[in-house]
């Protein structure tokens, strides 16, 4: 059986590696969150319109979106992804006999399956635009 001071001196040790080990995990959060602030600046910084400002009765003002619901703001590398590599394709799904009309309905059913993986979806689901 251990004496009182050997007892002593591996609680001592247990405790000195649980602080350490409590200092890296405390790291590796404010790591975590550096790298997630950096990511929604850079998000924030995309955001089209983010400093247009309005005339109204009290002057100029900021103009501040709050329906996020109904619809989100435009973020810029959405709206060059869709200029560039959506738009010159664009065409009509009901129909495959075009190259544009075979593209843009490989595009949507591309972009159902993915909507209905993230949103946790089987096959047997209906996703409806």
């Amino acid at each position: 059986m251990p004496s009182l001071q050997e007892a002593a001196a591996v609680d001592q040790a247990v405790t000195s590696m649980m602080s350490l080990l409590g200092a890296m995990s405390s790291e590796k959060k404010g790591a975590a969150a550096a790298a997630a602030e950096q990511r929604v600046e850079w998000l924030r910084s995309q955001l089209i319109g983010k400093d247009v400002e309005f005339d109204t009765p009290f002057g100029r003002r900021l103009l501040t979106y709050a329906d996020q619901t109904a619809s989100g703001r435009s973020l810029r590398y959405i709206e060059d992804y869709l200029v560039n590599e959506v738009l010159p394709f664009y065409g009509n799904t009901h129909t495959e006999d075009s190259h544009v009309g075979s593209k843009t309905t490989r595009l949507v059913h591309k972009a159902a399956r993915y909507i209905k993986r993230c949103m946790g979806a089987g096959a047997g689901d209906a996703l409806l635009f």
